[in-house]
């Protein structure tokens, strides 16, 4: 160990303590903690490596991170992504006409920055892209007797009916029936949505033929909400 007299090591002391008082220290470190207080504004923490970062536990890697991207080994959690997801469809009209119908769902839970209201409104606290799934069971009314039907499914703004999203699906005098379970889909696929603005759902039916969303009510059915069912989260 290399020692120094006691003159010189209070030169070092002072010198030490002088540069401290010059340069605060932002780092600091405790039991089983590491804190860092920005020297001005909003400064980051600047870790720097030319090869890249571990993070490890027990022994492990975790993260690793260089300069192609974050690698992460396991379960990647985010506890308050934003997201809602619903099931159990229905409309007020017991058939779907020509003209779109709102959507109702007497099951739905959202979390984090996503809102839930009248059973149908989804409203997206951030402006950003939001990935969006919805699968509703559908089946033509027992009037129908020939030619083909087409069941329209869309994603709309609550207050302007703006269509942002369709999907549609043909049906045959064959799918005149619950136990046909014929399904019009929408995604998945990534789009964007404005923060603060609703949306819903809504479905209608084409031609002369009337629609009914299979809710596991009608004749023969028993099912028709296991089908029915959407999801909105935030992307990726």
């Amino acid at each position: 160990m290399r020692r120094f007299s006691a003159p010189l090591a209070v030169l070092i002391l002072a010198a030490t303590l002088a540069d401290a008082r010059r340069f605060p220290l932002e780092v600091t470190s405790g039991a089983d903690s590491l804190s860092h207080t920005a020297s001005s504004g909003s400064t980051k923490l600047a870790v720097n490596s030319d090869q890249g970062h571990n993070l490890q536990v027990a022994g492990s890697n975790i993260v690793e991170v260089t300069s192609s991207g974050v690698a992460v080994t396991g379960t990647l959690t985010q506890s308050n992504k934003a997201y809602v997801y619903g099931s159990e469809a229905s409309t007020a009209a017991s058939t779907i006409s020509g003209s779109l119908q709102d959507i109702s769902w007497s099951s739905a839970t959202a979390n984090g920055a996503m809102s839930w209201s009248n059973n149908k409104d989804f409203t997206p606290t951030n402006s950003g892209l939001y990935k969006v799934s919805c699968i509703v069971s559908v089946y033509l009314d027992s009037a129908a007797s020939n030619g083909e039907r087409a069941l329209q499914l869309a994603l709309r703004t609550s207050s302007t009916y703006t269509i942002i999203l369709a999907g549609i699906s043909h049906l045959t005098i064959e799918d005149s029936s619950t136990t046909t379970y014929s399904q019009v889909v929408i995604g998945p696929v990534v789009v964007s949505l404005t923060g603060g603005t609703a949306y819903k759902f809504a479905i209608r039916s084409f031609s002369n033929g009337n629609g009914i969303i299979n809710d596991g009510t009608g004749t023969g059915g028993g099912f028709g909400d296991q089908f029915n069912s959407f999801l909105v989260e935030s992307f990726p």
